[in-house]
């Protein structure tokens, strides 16, 4: 009988993370907890990782569990119906319950942040997967004051394409990656190669290192998904 409900409440917990990240993001403010946690279920290796850090308490809740500062947070269902975070969360009960104990998280690693409206926004993706994970990630560029294609940023652009080559030589599924955009503002549409947003999080979906093409996903609800060149 405890076999057949533990395989039961591991079911459920496949479902859970499955369905956490279908929608796409609708809200400002959160592309690299969305792009983050959508380039996990896409590898193999670590998909399974949402089942063992969300769980169903014997209350009316759910806890998540935070690898990287062994910390669990807690969402209680009154919560998620609140009128403020009716407004401000994901319309995806799977995704609202992360989003809101991943808030939980910045809240208390961070006393300031409780005088934002909005904690989950300016963050980074290493720092997230360091502390979902536990992992520290390599991570090239993102905390630079300037971009990869900067002159003074030589170095790490030859690291960063190294870096994309190895994800190529992996293959499709078997790597998490995420690609964030420096831009301070975006061309006018007549003179853009690419349609990429400002300060924006895509996941890396599949690096071809012989024609120079990565693909990436973008988290946004209802905009493209481009090939990029290196």
């Amino acid at each position: 009988m405890i076999k057949a409900a533990y395989k039961m409440h591991t079911k459920n917990l496949e479902q859970m993370s499955l369905a956490l990240f279908r929608p796409r993001q609708t809200k400002p403010g959160k592309c690299y907890l969305i792009a983050c946690t959508r380039a996990i279920l896409n590898d193999k290796n670590k998909k399974d990782i949402f089942q063992s850090a969300i769980s169903r308490t014997s209350g009316n809740s759910h806890c998540v569990f935070y690898k990287g500062i062994k910390k669990s947070f807690e969402v209680f269902e009154e919560e998620l119906k609140s009128r403020i975070n009716l407004e401000s969360l994901e319309k995806n009960s799977m995704t609202r319950i992360f989003e809101a104990a991943t808030r939980k998280m910045l809240l208390s690693e961070h006393f300031w942040k409780k005088f934002q409206k909005e904690p989950l926004k300016f963050y980074s993706a290493t720092l997230f997967f360091k502390k979902f994970i536990g992992e520290k990630p390599v991570s090239v560029g993102e905390f630079s004051p300037f971009t990869l294609d900067n002159p003074l940023n030589f170095l790490k652009k030859k690291r960063a394409v190294k870096i994309l080559e190895k994800i190529s030589d992996a293959g499709e599924g078997n790597f998490t990656a995420v690609a964030g955009t420096q831009l301070k503002r975006q061309p006018p549409p007549e003179k853009r190669k690419y349609d990429i947003r400002k300060n924006h999080y895509y996941v890396i979906k599949k690096v071809d290192k012989e024609n120079k093409i990565i693909s990436v996903e973008n988290p946004r609800l209802n905009e493209a998904h481009p090939n990029l060149t290196y």
